[in-house]
């Protein structure tokens, strides 16, 4: 996809179908960290994930829908719901599913964004923060 994106030969109902994907997966991401938030150790590590999922909901959510309109998109049919790919409702359904399994004690994290990394099961941790085991 990235070949065919960079060398223009993209179908553009593909590249519109991948927006209306993330925007679906952003919104299960958010409500992911919402189960992990409720099991925050701390006001701080509560304070950092509902940072980090109101960055989700109130900038990348309306960005997405916004690029996903100038794409010709229907927002409007889009929904809260929408129709997941297969394997993008099997990732979102394991989100939930392991953030609600385990808490932010777990394997000793240093900090909420941590936490949140491990609930996402990012390979790296999504703010690069050298207080993450898992920064690159």
């Amino acid at each position: 996809m990235v070949r065919a994106i960079g060398d223009g030969t993209l179908p553009h109902s593909v590249f519109r179908g991948y927006f209306e994907q993330n925007v679906l997966y952003l919104q299960e991401y958010a409500r992911a960290i919402a189960l992990i938030a409720a099991k925050a150790p701390d006001r701080d590590a509560i304070t950092t994930l509902t940072r980090f999922q109101n960055q989700i909901v109130q900038t990348e959510i309306p960005a997405n829908l916004g690029f996903l309109e100038r794409l010709g998109g229907d927002v409007e049919r889009l929904g809260d719901t929408g129709s997941m790919l297969p394997s993008a409702y099997a990732y979102t359904r394991h989100l939930p599913a392991t953030c609600g399994q385990r808490d932010c004690a777990e394997g000793g994290y240093r900090s909420a964004r941590c936490c949140a990394c491990q609930c996402s099961m990012f390979a790296t941790c999504a703010s690069g923060s050298a207080e993450c085991e898992h920064a690159s």
